[in-house]
């Protein structure tokens, strides 16, 4: 529960006289953490375990693809993950634990937030609602993840089904641009065909290749090529 970065920092010694900036508190805190607890391990499996999850925050930190104001939320669960990797070894081999599941949603939800202003902060206020329930509730069931994982599932799920809704409007627009602009090329080809060999004066040209061509295309368009 103790919001371990800010501990860290006021538990720091005041900087030197001259040093404008104060304790830099890393990211990765594992390591941090394993030295902390290093005389509790009960064996080596214990130890790799919290070398394994060092790798694993390290990779999300260093993910250019998580905005940088995500970071901290991550940062948070650093304990939650220790604790329920440490209390069932299937975090590593059940793709299906509810820790893990959380942590890898958290992370795709998170990569596109930086280009949608309303979808970063309703992601954000979310995924810092979610990580205050776990950071409070979690002991030893991991129960609390399961629970939070369906929160998030539930806006994702939510936001693909706005994002497509959006996209089919587009979509349906372009496929409608793309059938006018094939029809416009049929009656450019079928009129240069007829004009083609035939003097006629520059104004009617025009008018045929241009208001002409646009009411065949539409009429194209309307009943068919055999129109």
């Amino acid at each position: 529960r103790l919001d371990l970065p800010a501990a860290i920092a006021r538990a720091a010694p005041p900087p030197a006289a001259g040093v404008q900036e104060g304790t830099v508190v890393p990211l990765n805190l594992i390591p941090h953490i394993r030295a902390a607890i290093e005389g509790q391990f009960a064996n080596d499996t214990d130890r790799i375990t919290l070398d394994v999850i060092a790798l694993l925050f390290d990779y999300i930190f260093r993910d250019r693809s998580i905005p940088d104001p995500l970071r901290s939320l991550f940062g948070r669960l650093q304990v939650p993950i220790v604790k329920a990797a440490l209390l069932d070894r299937s975090f590593f081999s059940d793709r299906r634990h509810a820790a893990r599941q959380l942590l890898d949603n958290l992370a795709d939800a998170a990569v596109g937030s930086s280009h949608d202003e309303n979808y970063r902060l309703a992601f954000t206020a979310l995924a810092t609602d979610v990580v205050d329930e776990i950071c409070q509730e979690f002991e030893i069931d991991v129960e609390v993840f399961r629970v939070a994982n369906l929160r998030l599932l539930a806006f994702i799920d939510a936001e693909r089904q706005r994002v497509t809704d959006a996209a089919a409007v587009d979509m349906a627009e372009a496929l409608t641009a793309e059938e006018h602009e094939l029809d416009r090329s049929h009656v450019r080809a079928f009129l240069r065909d007829r004009l083609a060999g035939i003097e006629v004066p520059f104004d009617v040209r025009a008018f045929v290749e241009t208001t002409w061509a646009e009411h065949l295309t539409a009429i194209r368009l309307q009943h068919g090529p055999d129109s």
